[in-house]
């Protein structure tokens, strides 16, 4: 029969009329029958009540697990994940050093001079544009540069005219973060060569770090110069060590005008002949005393010596007497 009070199935025993016995579900229940024997059933046992047990509308079963996405999905996520990192590695990596450092405009540094009159470099469409200038600042040819390392190389057609010679000039340029310098290596068809260069407001001729040097003056020598070519026919009180020294300062004169336009710089010592750049500011070209030839270089009475200093900044003239003796400007 069934308890109304707690829907339960139990079973009642009434022999003798003994107070009925309940029986909680899940336990085994025994009956007995007015003369017969006693049988025993077993109660069903109800479902456990509880958040386990329980049922709920919205979730039918109520065992339902939360969703995850599907391996494939976070295979997906992660190879994004990794080629977003490739490009901007990459993209690094193509980009190079810091172009900044080497960005303006050099001129030649001090105790560094040659045939390097300066370079202009500009941001350029993949690294940097390199114009190249000759020492008395003339544009000799630019080109788009390109890292070597933390370096820059850069090929200039036309470059050779810095040492008088054809073809393009192959640069390397390197950063000096210690004393913000370049130093330029640079290699044409008739040799090479290597100057530091510092930065400059505006290029001119000499040393970066100074303005142009002024136009030097006559250095004095014991004896006046002669304003007239030594001949045949010269005064009998001049003697041949006198037309030496005069020859000499005469030399000088061309040397020194030779430097005051090329920024202060003395010439190379090829260029101090009848022949090379500085003949044609000494015309005529003196005449040797003792052999009457024009006067060239050696150490035979009546020759001379020209020598260029300190990468051009100074030069010694010598001039080789009758006696042995020289006489030395300035």
């Amino acid at each position: 029969m069934t308890d109304d009070q707690h829907g339960e199935d139990v079973t009642r025993v009434t022999p003798g009329g003994e107070d009925d016995t309940r029986v909680m579900p899940g336990e085994d229940a025994t009956s007995v029958e007015p003369g017969g024997e006693a049988q025993t059933r077993v109660l069903a046992t109800p479902p456990p009540v509880g958040p386990k047990g329980r049922t709920s509308a919205a979730e039918p079963g109520g065992d339902r697990r939360r969703w995850r996405p599907p391996r494939l999905v976070w295979f997906a996520l992660l190879g994004i994940a990794l080629g977003m990192l490739l490009t901007i590695v990459v993209g690094l990596f193509l980009r190079g050093p810091d172009i900044d450092p080497f960005l303006g405009t050099w001129g030649p540094a001090e105790g560094s001079a040659g045939p390097l009159g300066g370079l202009v470099i500009e941001a350029g469409a993949e690294v940097a544009s390199v114009t190249l200038y000759s020492a008395p600042t003339e544009a000799v040819g630019a080109a788009e540069a390109a890292w070597d390392g933390n370096d820059l190389k850069v090929t200039v057609p036309g470059g050779g005219a810095l040492m008088d010679a054809d073809g393009p000039a192959k640069l390397r340029i390197v950063y000096d973060e210690d004393d913000d310098e370049l130093v330029a290596t640079f290699e044409t068809a008739a040799g090479g060569g290597a100057q530091r260069l510092a930065r400059v407001s505006a290029l001119a001729p000499g040393p970066g770090q100074t303005a142009p040097a002024p136009a030097p003056t006559l250095t004095p020598t014991p004896t006046p110069p002669v304003t007239e070519s030594p001949s045949a026919n010269a005064s009998p009180s001049t003697s041949p060590d006198d037309e030496v020294r005069s020859a000499l300062t005469r030399i000088q004169v061309g040397v020194l005008t030779w430097s005051s336009e090329h920024g202060g710089l003395f010439p190379p010592a090829s260029e101090v002949t009848a022949d090379g750049e500085v003949g044609p500011y000494v015309d005529p070209w003196p005449v040797n005393p003792f052999t009457g030839a024009p006067m060239r270089t050696g150490s035979a009475e009546g020759d001379y010596a020209y020598e260029q200093l300190d990468a051009g900044r100074s030069y010694r003239l010598t001039g080789f007497l009758s006696d042995g003796a020289t006489v030395v400007v300035p």
